[in-house]
This record gives structure tokens, sequence and C-alpha cells, in this order.
């Protein structure tokens, strides 16, 4: 019996030792981007809380792309979809409308400067900025669908639009994940200030290319020759179609002959028998640019690399392949 006090006596004087609890980290917000210049902005907004997942990250057209089940997973996954709207990614609406996941449909931002693709140079739609306001109470897979159908979906290419964007995608991700809303905030102020001074050094490298003429069959560059003053007299003459009609086709060769114009700018994405035609019937140089910036590394650098590449390359074709002397 003593001994019996005694063992009991000891094991009421053992403390007792939890077991050790690992804290789980939380899972980093699921975001899913369609296209590299928007993975770049977004990247850039979730620094230190995590990254996003890119959609098209090779040399995918979006214009022309299907999806394949990997990428429909990666839709049903997500916890937010940033992409521009049906104008652009159309291969994406089937999928967009099937799930109830929050998304940007940047295409939607207040306050953008949207684009008519028949008039580049001076069309700015008020009306387009005021349906794009509307767009978040409506389907904003159909918006652009129908009377639409002719706004340039390339917003990008104008900073102040990619401003705006920057201040939209910020407020959908504070949004779903408050307890990061300070990094959110902070990367930011952080994006906007670096996109200020991007426009100020873009602003000053055009300042060259006011009035130049070249040709390119891929309308993509109308926010650029809004802005800068270019004039892309392909993009006026076929008003969107990749693949001129013969009466387009020898308005162009015309336009070429009185203005003499020697730069034409290839897409690697849109490549054209057209344009090799026409190359060797005017002994121009074929010039390759990229409105989507596929070969550069996706990234947060990449938006910036990407609009300063595209006005070092419409300035090297005006420099070296401007009209002969």
């Amino acid at each position: 019996m003593m001994k019996f006090l005694k063992t009991l006596s000891i094991l009421l004087f053992i403390p007792l030792v939890a077991p050790a609890i690992t804290p789980q980290k939380s899972e980093a917000l699921k975001v899913l981007v369609t296209i590299k210049p928007l993975y770049s902005l977004t990247a850039f907004l979730m620094k230190g809380v995590g990254e996003p997942q890119l959609l098209l990250d090779g040399s995918e057209d979006p214009h022309h792309f299907s999806l394949a089940p990997s990428h429909a997973k990666l839709i049903k996954d997500a916890d937010l979809i940033v992409w521009v709207g049906a104008m652009l990614e159309g291969f994406m609406v089937k999928a967009i409308r099937a799930t109830k996941k929050r998304r940007v449909t940047l295409m939607s931002t207040a306050g953008l400067k949207l684009l008519h693709r028949e008039d580049s140079h001076g069309c700015l739609l008020e009306e387009a900025c005021v349906e794009g306001e509307k767009a978040k109470k409506k389907d904003d897979t159909k918006i652009y669908d129908n009377q639409h159908t002719a706004i340039d979906p390339h917003i990008w290419l104008d900073i102040d639009n990619t401003i705006l964007m920057v201040r939209e995608i910020t407020s959908h991700l504070i949004a779903l994940d408050l307890k990061n809303a300070k990094i959110y905030q902070e990367n930011s102020k952080a994006l906007l200030k670096k996109l200020d001074a991007l426009k100020i050094e873009i602003d000053e490298m055009a300042k060259p290319l006011a009035h130049f003429h070249f040709i390119a069959f891929h309308d993509a560059y109308g926010y650029l020759e809004h802005r800068y003053k270019l004039k892309n007299s392909a993009a006026e003459t076929t008003k969107g179609q990749e693949r001129p009609s013969l009466k387009a086709f020898a308005k162009i060769r015309n336009l070429i002959k009185q203005k003499d114009i020697r730069c034409l700018l290839v897409d690697p994405q849109h490549p054209s028998e057209v344009e090799q035609k026409l190359a060797k019937e005017f002994d121009m140089f074929m010039y390759e640019a990229d409105p989507l910036g596929v070969e550069i590394e996706a990234g947060p650098e990449h938006y910036f690399t990407l609009m300063r590449t595209l006005i070092q390359q419409l300035d090297d074709c005006r420099q070296k392949y401007g009209p002969k002397k």
C-alpha cells in the first residue's frame, strides 16, 4: 500500500505537457490571369503574399485560343480571375459563365479610354466608357458581344488605362483577402508610382514618332497610335479584318506608293502571306513587334519591358526603314 501511494504521489507531480501544435499557414489567394501584361501587374500587386497563375504562358494567341481540360481546372480552382473581357479572350466566356468565381473584367473598368477600331486617331468612345461602368451590373461576358465588337480590346497599351486597371485589380484583391490589405495597398502605391514614371519616359521616347506611317495588319496598336499620333495605314483600310479584301489590298498598295511607307510591322502571332507579298513588291522590311510580349519573361517587370520595347521597335523601324531620302 505504501508503495502504491508513493507511486501515485510521483505521478501527481508530473507536469502535463500538451503536444506541440504547428500553426497552419493560410493558403495564398488563387488568382488566375489570362495574358502576360495583366499577369505582370497582378504579380506586382501580390508581392509578399503569393503569385498569380498565368493561363496563356506561351505564344498562344488569345484571339484563337481553345481551353484544354487543364485550363478549365485552373479556372474552376481560382478564387479570382483577371481578364480583359469577351472582346479579347472569347475562349473564356463559356467557362466564366459556368463558374461563380469572382472575376475582374478589366474592359469594364470605369473611366477607361476606349477606342473604336475603325478610327484609332480621333474616336475616343465616351458612350463606351459609360457602358463599361454599367457592365458590372450586367453580364460582362455579353456586354461587348454585339454593338461593341468594334471596340479595340488592347487597352493595356495606354498607360492611363493601365493605371485605372491597377486600382481595379487592387480593390478586388483586398475584398477577397482583407488580412493582406496593407500589403496590396503598399504594392499598389509603388506600382502606380512606377507607372507614372514610365508614362513620362515613354512620352519622351515617342516624340520622334509623331505622324510616322507604318503598315501592320494586326490592328493591335490603336492606343499607341492615338496617344503618340502614329498612323497604321493598313488597320485604317482593313477595319479589323486579318486578311484584307482585294479592294483594301489595292488601297494599301496605293498608300505605300503615295506616302513611301517603308516600315512593315509583323506580329509573330499573326503571320501573313500578304505581308510577304508587300515586302517583296515594295522592298519593305518586315520588322517584328508583339503587343503581348510573349517572348518577354513573365513577371512584375514584364509590362514595363513590353512598353519600352514596343516604342523602341517602332522608333528603330522609323530610323532604319522610314521613307526613302
